[in-house]
C-alpha cells in the first residue's frame, strides 16, 4: 500500500505573496496613492554631507532619461578650468532651472546657450552650465553656487527664481530623509545598499516607508507649515494648511488657492521673508566677493496669466534684488505676452509651476535678449 505524500505549501505561498505584491504595486501606480514625486523612487538624488544643501544630485547617475554628470549636475561634462574664448554662465535654482518634466536639451539653460551662440555674432562661445536641483530653496541654491558652480569659473551667474524659493524645506529632502531613516531602522541589517536601491523603485515600498514614519507623528488635525518648519493647527484660518509630507505649494493650489495666497505668505510671513532677504543678501555678497555679476530671473506661477495675482510679489523680489546690486529680469511680461499671442494654443506649462518645452523657450528667448550685451 502506497503512502500518501503531501506537497509543501511553501512554494504556493511564496508565489501567492509575490503575485499579491505585484498586483499591489500595479494598483498603487494606477490609482496614484503612492508617492508621485520622482525623487522617491529614482537614483538621481542622495543625501549630502553639507547640512545647508541637505541633499544633492548623485554623480554619474541616470534614471528615466535624466543624466547626471560626474560632477553631480544635469549637464554634459565640463573641465573646471574655462577654455580660452569661452563665456560661462552658471545657472542655479530649483526644478525649473533643472528642467523637471522636460528633456535636458529643452530646459531654458540649454535653449539659452543655443540662442546666445546662434550665428556666433558675439565673438565668443557661450556655455550655460545647469546647476539646478529639484526642490532647492534660496539658501540651498546659493550654497550650491558657493560649493560647486564657482569652481567652474563662471563669468555670470543666472538665478532662476521661483516664488516657492523661501520655503523652509522640500518634499524631496523630506522624502530622502524618511527613506534613509526607514532603511537604517528597519532594513539595514537585512538588505544591502544595492537591494535598497532596487526597493526605492517601488512606489509600494516608498509608500510603506512613509507610512511607517507617520506612526510617531502628531494628530492629523495638524500640518507642517513649510514657511517655518513648525506644526500648525489646521483649524487656524490665518494659516495655510499643508500636507505634512507633501509639497506645500502644490497642496495649497490643489485645495483651491487660485490666487497664490500661500506664495504671497512666503514673502510676507516674517521667518520665510527673512530667509528670502538673507538669501538674496548672501548672493549679492558672494557676487561682490568673487567679482562675478548675478542676474535674478523671476519666473511667474502659471495660475492666471490673464489676470496675474502675484505681480506685487514680483515687485518685492525685484526691488530687494536691485537694492543689493543684483540685476533682475522679470519674465512675467514675456509670459503674459506669449499667452495673449498664442494663436496656436501651445501649452506654456506642465503644471502651475513648471514650464513646458514651449514655456522654457519663452524664458530662454527673453533671457537671451536681456543678456546678449553682457556676453563679452
Amino acid at each position: 500500500m502506497k503512502r500518501a505524500t503531501t506537497r509543501s505549501p511553501l512554494p504556493l505561498l511564496v508565489a501567492s505573496m509575490v503575485l499579491s505584491l505585484v498586483l499591489a504595486e500595479i494598483i498603487v501606480r494606477i490609482t496614484g496613492v503612492g508617492p508621485s514625486i520622482q525623487v522617491v523612487f529614482e537614483e538621481n538624488y542622495q543625501l549630502s554631507d553639507n547640512p545647508l544643501l541637505e541633499y544633492e544630485l548623485r554623480p554619474n547617475s541616470s534614471y528615466d532619461g535624466v543624466e547626471i554628470n560626474s560632477a553631480g549636475f544635469r549637464d554634459r561634462e565640463y573641465p573646471k578650468h574655462k577654455p580660452p574664448g569661452v563665456f560661462r554662465i552658471a545657472a542655479i535654482g530649483d526644478s525649473v532651472t533643472f528642467g523637471l518634466w522636460v528633456p535636458q536639451r529643452a530646459s531654458f539653460p540649454r535653449q539659452l546657450e543655443v540662442l546666445l551662440n546662434d550665428g556666433a555674432a558675439l565673438g565668443v562661445r557661450v556655455e550655460v552650465l545647469d546647476f539646478g536641483v529639484t526642490g532647492y530653496n534660496i539658501t540651498q541654491s546659493v550654497e550650491r553656487l558657493r560649493t560647486l558652480a564657482l569652481d567652474y569659473e563662471p563669468d555670470l551667474v543666472l538665478y532662476g527664481y521661483v516664488l516657492n524659493d523661501p520655503q523652509a524645506d522640500s518634499l524631496e529632502g523630506n522624502t530622502l530623509r524618511d527613506l534613509r531613516s526607514f532603511e537604517q531602522r528597519q532594513f539595514s541589517e537585512q538588505l544591502g545598499r544595492g537591494a535598497m536601491r532596487i526597493a526605492y523603485h517601488s512606489r509600494l515600498f516608498t509608500l510603506a516607508a512613509l507610512w511607517v514614519r507617520q506612526w510617531g507623528r502628531p494628530d492629523a488635525s495638524y500640518a507642517r507649515d513649510t514657511l517655518t518648519g513648525n506644526l500648525v493647527d489646521r483649524s487656524d484660518d490665518n494659516k495655510v494648511p499643508v500636507a505634512a509630507r507633501g509639497d506645500a505649494g502644490g497642496a495649497a493650489v490643489e485645495a483651491g488657492d487660485s490666487t497664490g495666497r500661500y506664495f504671497r505668505r512666503l514673502h510676507t510671513q516674517p521667518e520665510s521673508r527673512r530667509r528670502f532677504v538673507d538669501g538674496i543678501t548672501d548672493l549679492a555678497e558672494l557676487s561682490r566677493a568673487v567679482d562675478v555679476p548675478v542676474v535674478v530671473a523671476i519666473f511667474p506661477l502659471f495660475l492666471s496669466l490673464d489676470d496675474y495675482p502675484l505681480a506685487d510679489v514680483h515687485d518685492f523680489v525685484r526691488t530687494t534684488s536691485l537694492d543689493r546690486g543684483l540685476r533682475v529680469v522679470d519674465l512675467l511680461p514675456a509670459y503674459v505676452a506669449a499667452n495673449a499671442a498664442n494663436a496656436a494654443n501651445r501649452t506654456l506649462s506642465v503644471d502651475f509651476m513648471h514650464p513646458s518645452v514651449y514655456g522654457h523657450r519663452i524664458a530662454a528667448r527673453e533671457l537671451a535678449r536681456a543678456l546678449r550685451d553682457s556676453v563679452r
